[in-house]
């Protein structure tokens, strides 16, 4: 389970991971393809601007030209206003050879072309020739400079008295360029003595500045760098905070496993468990608390002073005192008032400043260990007293034979009528009751094995109240379940057991009284009973206890046998008898039996009684 639960944590985490890493990938590729874009628009753009900045240049040329030649010193003058007007790093103009004629910085700066690249390759080109300087602060735009297009590559030139167009002269003389000595030149027009005029075949390069280029990559570079950071700094608190609420997710689902299972292990606890909490108040009860003391509903919030009465300050003070209180045997009260021993413990809850948390109170049930200790020393009791009868009733037995033989002899010589006759058969009646009781008695006292058949119990009943039903002179009505399963019994001890029950019920009740049998399946599965009611007084609750002893009767002319004749058969056939008062008046005796033959017989040999 913990691996399952690692592996649900993992996933997701993984998955996180997986997308952050994917979308800073996608960042940084468009990102450079965007910088390589804006690189290239950016360079479209310088190129667009040298290329206008070079027209220009050969546009102003082009109108100077058309009333004089023009000179080095009047193109220097040109290019550099043009450069500083517009914010050019340089234009410079050479001759295909390499050598400048004209630019607009200090004539001592050295402008390279790349060493690819040659000024006669930019004269000739087609296209115009762009690079960026070394230090990368310059992009150059170059081309053929044509202000006017003629012979020579420069178009038709203003005669020059004294200078032909392309033709070389004078100590100065440069390839390519018109120079004129000043005894040649027509007055007002030309250079200095010396200068050189633009002619030939010409090369201008411009420079544009790189910086805003350069600002503008810088700044998506660092937006791109603020977006990876932004986009891990929220992948990252994306996996922190799943990381966060998936343990509180765990933890959540482990403290709700914990409190189901204690729930259920509370639950299930055959023990009572009661907690208060530091006031005093029930927080819990368990079911076998809420059972024991008959707590449904409402009454689960009673307070456990009810219960268990004095003794409740007593048990708290000494849970207090020594922290603990284990086993103590009171009685207690359920909610209807009825005694219930229990055994109690109790514990103290504190936190870890030993600040009281209230106390833990723990009820195990009595009443089933207290009736197995009664029938214990029943047994032992009724054992003793069965074998002490069963001495008694051989002895008084044997000479009863012969007092009423001798009764029966000399009622012969007194005819009936006479006061000696009279008294000689009441005599007789009296031995047969005493020998009935003396019957019962050793009945009692050595119980015969009963033979255990499967039998129907609605049969036995029917049949047993055919044939006593006119007896008893009380109404007797019958509830027989249909549905009971047959049940192993010897029919004819247990006909004396519905009996006894029946003659029981007779006593207690007036003429007008019902006496009602009732069949039906037991508490418990595998079990069967039968019921005997009547509408009589009930049975004294000071009695219940002793109702099955021997010899007990709260009738004057009872025997105090039959009942428990009744316990003793019940208990041969491995089940119960049981008797309480009905709410409505009147005893009601249940009698519970197993279904099959083979369980009654392992019952019989646990619970043989021994005399």
């Amino acid at each position: 389970m913990i691996l399952k639960r690692s592996r649900k944590l993992f996933i997701p985490a993984l998955s996180i991971m997986v997308a952050v890493a994917i979308l800073l990938l996608l960042l940084i590729v468009f990102s450079i393809g965007r910088l390589h874009q804006d690189e290239s628009l950016m360079e479209e753009a310088l190129s667009r601007e040298g290329l206008a900045i070079i027209k220009s240049v050969e546009s102003g040329t082009r109108i100077g030209m058309r009333y004089a030649p023009w000179y080095q010193e009047m193109v220097s003058r040109l290019i550099t206003s043009t450069a500083y007007e517009l914010d050019l790093d340089f234009i410079g103009i050479f001759n295909s050879r390499g050598q400048l004629f004209a630019s607009s910085e200090d004539q001592s700066r050295t402008i390279r072309l790349p060493p690819h690249i040659s000024h006669r390759e930019v004269f000739n080109s087609v296209l115009p020739v762009r690079f960026f300087t070394k230090d990368g602060s310059t992009f150059v735009v170059g081309k053929p400079f044509r202000p006017a297009m003629g012979r020579n590559g420069m178009g038709k030139m203003p005669r020059i008295p004294g200078c032909q167009p392309g033709y070389e002269v004078g100590p100065r003389a440069v390839p390519g360029w018109c120079v004129m000595e000043p005894d040649r030149m027509p007055p007002g027009v030309g250079p200095p003595q010396g200068e050189p005029a633009l002619t030939g075949e010409l090369v201008i390069l411009v420079g544009l500045k790189t910086e805003a280029l350069r600002q503008a990559q810088n700044l998506d570079r660092n937006h791109v760098l603020y977006m990876a950071l932004l986009l891990a700094v929220v992948g990252s608190a994306a996996f922190f905070f799943l990381f966060v609420i998936q343990n509180y997710y765990l933890v959540e689902k482990t403290l709700k496993n914990m409190t189901t299972y204690t729930t259920n292990v509370v639950k299930s606890m055959p023990t009572g468990l009661v907690a208060l909490d530091d006031k005093g108040q029930v927080v819990t009860i368990n079911e076998a608390a809420a059972a024991m003391f008959r707590l449904y509903g409402e009454q689960r919030h009673v307070s456990l002073n009810e219960l268990l009465g004095s003794k409740f300050g007593e048990l708290v003070t000494e849970t207090k005192g020594q922290g603990w209180v284990l086993e103590k045997e009171i009685i207690c009260r359920d909610s209807a008032g009825l005694a219930v021993p229990a055994a109690v413990s109790a514990t103290r809850l504190a936190d870890a400043a030993g600040a009281d948390l209230g106390t833990i109170w723990l009820f195990r049930d009595l009443r089933q260990v207290r009736e197995l200790e009664n029938k214990v020393r029943r047994s032992e009791r009724l054992a003793a007293v069965g074998r002490l009868a069963a001495g008694v009733a051989h002895e008084i037995r044997n000479p009863l034979s012969s007092i009423k033989g001798f009764a029966q002899l000399f009622k012969k010589d007194f005819p009936n009528g006479t006061p000696k006759g009279e008294y000689l058969d009441i005599m007789i009646k009296e031995i047969d009751r005493l020998n009935r009781t003396i019957t019962d008695l050793l009945t009692y006292a050595k119980p015969k094995p009963p033979n255990l058949r499967n039998g129907d119990l609605n049969a036995l009943v029917e049949k047993t109240l055919t044939l006593w039903k006119p007896d008893l002179g009380v109404k007797v009505v019958t509830e027989l379940s249909r549905n009971i399963p047959h049940c192993a019994f010897d029919d004819d001890q247990l006909t004396q057991v519905l009996l006894n029950l029946l003659l029981n019920a007779n006593q207690a009740v007036a003429s007008a009284g019902r006496i009602t049998v009732a069949t039906s399946a037991g508490p418990e599965p595998g079990l069967v009973s039968m019921t005997v009611s009547d509408t009589g007084p009930g049975v004294n609750p000071e009695f219940l206890d002793r109702l099955f002893d021997p010899f007990f009767t709260t009738r004057e002319k009872g025997t105090g046998l039959g009942l428990a004749i009744v316990h003793s058969i019940v208990e041969a056939h491995g089940g119960t008898v049981k008797v309480h008062n009905h709410p409505a008046g009147g005893a009601v005796f249940t009698i519970t039996l197993p279904e099959a033959a083979i369980e009654a017989e392992a019952l019989i040999n646990n619970q043989a009684v021994n005399f």
